[in-house]
């Protein structure tokens, strides 16, 4: 027998995910409509800012890595996180020059640009198999 769930959006997370809020941080934003949270819980997993997390993409064999740097909620009441990714020495070679990086070593992000950084929607991310190490 199959089970379908309707497909993931704000208006049903909480009737297909285990997730709530951690403490408050603070509000921010143009109007002060922003709330920050220091955490959240999700399938009892309990994530702190700070904390690097893998995300994981349906049809792709490595997952990505990334570090939270912000998790907010908007106006509208979205659930958001910023991250801040981690590069395999394949996804920077170019970059690396002479330097022979081990197979295994990872290197943070920094600086500004495309692929630095970015937004996601929690929600979406936690439905690609968020999981922190």
């Amino acid at each position: 027998m199959s089970h379908s769930r309707p497909p993931p959006s704000e208006a049903n997370v909480g009737k297909m995910i285990d997730f709530k809020w951690g403490d408050k941080r603070g509000v921010g934003g143009k109007n002060k409509d922003i709330q920050y949270y220091e955490s959240f819980v999700y399938e009892g997993v309990q994530y702190f800012l700070y904390d690097c997390v893998y995300l994981y993409t349906a049809g792709h064999v490595e997952t990505s890595i990334g570090k939270l740097v912000k998790i907010f909620e908007t106006r509208n009441r979205q659930k958001m996180i910023k991250l801040v990714w981690f590069f395999r020495p394949f996804d920077i070679r170019n970059w690396l020059g002479q330097y022979k990086p081990c197979w295994n070593e990872l290197f943070l992000a920094s600086g500004e640009g495309k692929g630095v950084s970015n937004f996601n929607y929690l929600v979406i991310s936690l439905i690609n198999c968020l999981s922190s190490y």
